[in-house]
């Protein structure tokens, strides 16, 4: 894990930032985040959610659901559009996401290529096999990485956002040297980097102030309709009430940080996956690649269905 890796995945990832794009997003905080962020410094438009189990679309992207996984992927390329905090297993889609997608040097990581797969641990050559290696942290965490002239101090809510978006703070003190190492990475330590706040907690942590800014963290989650402690994941985002509370989510994102929050349309075009997981085993992973799914992912190094994946409804 160089900087010089770092260096390589940075200029890709503004690359792909260098022009507006069409968005799909994780239906959780993170994706919500990086929806703003795209939104307000890079004027990328959200046209839909992907929830794993549907793919919820603007109808002016996608008028109709398509009749194959191949036809959806060939809609998907042509119109430029990026899954964001999404891994999704195709050369000419990009993602940027951060799942584990290879199983060891001498595997080969389905569809993903370097070039559209903005994936640090595949940028990286982290795989199944070094798990405990894999990047801790969120997709937000890599776009402020790699942001250019954002100078204004993040308030302490916002740095408690960060340290509780896909539990950085618990992975952070569970696995401290990986921890350090990614932000090492990610030169989160640099004083022009928008992440050196969020570097300056992880490597003096007070438990007092975090543990005291997280809970306002979870109070201001109960009154926008969120689980406090949980990652505000929306199950249907077709259902006016949870668009609702996406809403209030990015209203919120919003006052913290001064940033345009993207709007919302009603994502009817719906498009439905059937999901699965096996067994953390190599022969496993080689069937999933295989089958060219729509996305999958090493989760877990359990036997008892680590790789999970999906694929367009209807094909075999």
């Amino acid at each position: 894990m160089s900087e010089k890796g770092f260096g390589r995945f940075a200029q890709r990832l503004r690359e792909v930032l260098q022009s507006p794009r069409p968005m799909i997003i994780s239906p959780d905080i993170d994706g919500y985040i990086c929806a703003a962020f795209l939104h307000h410094f890079h004027n990328w438009q959200l046209v839909g959610v992907f929830t794993l189990n549907a793919l919820c679309l603007d109808r002016q992207l996608l008028p109709n659901p398509p009749e194959s996984q191949e036809q959806l992927e060939q809609k998907l390329s042509s119109q430029g559009v990026v899954f964001v905090d999404h891994d999704i297993n195709h050369s000419d889609i990009v993602s940027i996401g951060h799942h584990i997608l290879n199983w060891s040097s001498r595997t080969e990581p389905g569809r993903h290529e370097i070039a559209t797969s903005l994936n640090p641990n595949l940028w990286s050559g982290v795989t199944a096999a070094d798990f405990r290696s894999k990047y801790p942290f969120g997709t937000i965490h890599l776009l402020l990485a790699v942001a250019q002239g954002i100078s204004q101090k993040p308030s302490r809510r916002f740095v408690a956002l960060l340290l509780h978006v896909d539990s950085t703070l618990r992975n952070a003190l569970n696995y401290q040297e990986n921890a350090l190492r990614w932000l090492q990475w990610l030169k989160a330590h640099e004083e022009d980097s928008p992440l050196q706040p969020l570097c300056r907690v992880l490597r003096a942590f007070n438990p007092v102030m975090s543990l005291r800014e997280l809970r306002a963290l979870g109070e201001d989650f109960e009154k926008i309709g969120l689980e406090p402690g949980k990652q505000g994941v929306v199950g249907d985002p077709t259902d006016k009430s949870q668009r609702q509370k996406m809403a209030s989510f990015f209203t919120y994102i919003s006052n913290l940080t001064g940033w345009r929050a993207p709007s919302l349309s009603n994502f009817n075009t719906v498009v439905k996956f059937r999901r699965d997981r096996l067994p953390t085993k190599r022969a496993n992973f080689d069937v999933v690649v295989a089958k060219k799914p729509f996305a999958y992912a090493i989760i877990s190094k359990s036997y008892s269905g680590g790789i999970n994946y999906c694929w367009l409804e209807g094909r075999r």
